[in-house]
């Protein structure tokens, strides 16, 4: 059985900062959240996270500690850097932010670094398991956690776009570059920084980029780094955890990275936005239909388990963590899949409750590792899953991202 410690997945939160994505339907960029880590999910109106969308897509979601649903798209403004109004919500592998009404960050759960939250207007956030960056109003960067990279000074500029890593950050210029940091001052400057991107994904141990013409690259400055191969773009969205998959002009999945679990083949047919977690991809179809390949992270061999199996229900957007699924519906009710039911079959698993979301209606739906965050319209923030009051599992880092200090 794998062992529910601090996995090196750093699934992808992406955080954009502004810029409406054109021809994705109602997609608009700025509200991050990461392939396999974290995915965000907003009911009728998309928002660029982890996952995916696709051009007319008409409104999917992200992803955040689990996967993320992306929602920029080749073509995204990379200039563009603006706040949204209103409160949002930002999930980390183990812990979760709220953007308030005056931009302000409130941070729970982390592994002590959300401490230093600071207190000043941020345009968007992305959370790692070790610290967090933000852009400031003035597109500048702040970062703050514990260990390197987030106890060094970020690049001084003007970026539209900042994704927090393993050991290492990336960030998108306003004028398209893109550039690195990390305490390995020493290593080559990947050639893929070359490129011009329109959106940023963290995957495992690295990051994928989604160019303007629409290709796709991945690098990596703390392990081996995974590129499209022969699936070739153009790409409308990317999402990346262990493996990555992209959406074609057409709705169709590419895959790549990871083949041992399952999560680089694909269903055949068209989609209009995906998330990517741990081993696995889940991605919504044109009716709004989710269908779900890899392998849930509890499984040691790689099959599709009755778990991963998606219930028959239409979804405005999904969000997705190591080991459970959520979509969030029209109506703004929630249904979760995957491990951590009350009632799970299986013993050798902790129940942690991610998959039992809590009754109400929401419009904004976020997932970390083992937990899950929604956000009503009225501004309440419900969480479930790990991390909760008197959780019952005798391991893992449970740290209060359940626990809203609200």
């Amino acid at each position: 059985m794998k062992r529910l410690g601090r996995p090196i997945l750093i699934a992808s939160l992406l955080l954009a900062c502004g810029g409406t994505t054109e021809g994705v339907g109602q997609g608009k960029g700025g509200m991050g959240a990461l392939a396999g880590f974290g995915g965000k999910a907003t009911a009728g109106e998309a928002q660029g996270g982890t996952g995916a969308d696709s051009p007319g897509s008409g409104g999917m979601s992200q992803a955040a500690s689990g996967g993320a649903a992306a929602g920029q798209g080749a073509g995204t403004d990379p200039s563009a850097c603006s706040a949204a109004a209103g409160k949002r919500l930002f999930a980390g592998p183990f812990s979760t932010c709220l953007l308030r009404e005056d931009g302000t960050p409130l941070c729970w759960g982390g592994d002590g670094w959300v401490d230093d939250t600071p207190q000043e207007p941020l345009v968007t956030l992305s959370l790692s398991q070790d610290g967090a960056c933000g852009l400031r109003l003035d597109c500048t960067i702040v970062c703050w956690g514990i260990l390197s990279p987030y106890s060094l000074e970020p690049p001084a500029g003007s970026f539209a776009e900042v994704v927090a890593g393993y050991g290492e950050n990336c960030a998108r210029r306003t004028d398209g570059s893109t550039t690195c940091w990390s305490s390995n001052t020493f290593r080559p400057k990947p050639a893929a920084l070359s490129l011009e991107y329109s959106h940023l994904e963290r995957g495992d141990l690295g990051f994928c980029g989604l160019a303007l013409d629409g290709s796709a690259a991945c690098w990596s400055g703390v392990g081996p780094s995974m590129g499209p191969g022969d699936n070739e773009g153009p790409f409308t969205a990317i999402s990346a955890s262990d493996h990555a998959c992209g959406l074609h002009p057409d709705g169709t999945v590419g895959c790549w990275g990871n083949t041992y679990y399952g999560g680089t083949e694909p269903p055949a047919g068209s989609y209009r936005s995906l998330v990517t977690a741990g081993h696995h991809t889940c991605a919504l179809d044109g009716d709004g239909q989710a269908n779900c390949w890899g392998t849930l992270y509890y499984d040691a061999e790689p099959h599709p388990a009755p778990a991963l199996l998606a219930p028959i229900e239409v979804f405005a957007s999904l969000s997705t963590g190591m080991a459970h699924v959520c979509g969030l519906k029209p109506d703004g009710t929630i249904t979760c899949w995957g491990y951590g039911l009350a009632s799970d079959p299986r013993s050798d698993i902790p129940t942690l409750g991610q998959a039992d979301p809590p009754p109400g209606h929401y419009q904004e739906l976020v997932s970390g590792y083992w937990h899950s965050c929604a956000l009503a319209a009225d501004g309440q923030v419900s969480c479930w899953g790990a991390g909760q009051p008197g959780d019952p599992a005798a391991e893992g880092p449970h740290w209060g991202q359940s626990t809203p200090p609200l």
